[in-house]
């Protein structure tokens, strides 16, 4: 499989005009989504997007609370905090939505997402990708 480019504008909000994300964002390589741009990406993970554009339903996956790279993606992603999102979760799951499924490490969310055709995660820019396919995040916004 060849390199994917991952695309990044200069037009990032404050503070990330220059610094690349330190993770990537994996799906099933069945799953033909070409790129993403950041709102998209954020009304997945937010489950305000519930469907891929091929009709398949999408299922984000999150690491741990705790982890540095998803306080990173909850930053730039969803331009929010993990503790905020905990308050947004809570009045969502009180109208019969709940949050995307947390697995516990990287290493869970690759095979996961390797195995789930309509799944979407991230992952560390350095971490094994067997089995997933990186999407290019476009940060326009």
């Amino acid at each position: 499989m060849g390199g994917i480019l991952l695309l990044f504008s200069l037009a990032a909000p404050a503070g990330f005009a220059s610094e690349e994300p330190s993770f990537v964002v994996v799906v099933h390589p069945s799953n033909p989504l070409p790129s993403i741009d950041r709102l998209g990406l954020e009304r997945i993970f937010r489950k305000d997007t519930k469907f891929w554009s091929h009709g398949a339903r999408a299922l984000p996956v999150n690491g741990p609370s705790s982890s540095d790279i998803r306080s990173e993606f909850t930053r730039r992603v969803l331009r929010s905090s993990v503790d905020a999102l905990v308050t947004y979760w809570n009045r969502k799951y009180f109208a019969g939505e709940t949050p995307p499924l947390v697995l516990r490490s990287s290493d869970a969310i690759r095979s996961f997402v390797a195995q789930r055709h309509e799944a979407i995660g991230y992952l560390p820019v350095r971490h094994d990708r067997e089995g997933v396919r990186v999407v290019p995040v476009v940060f326009d916004d």
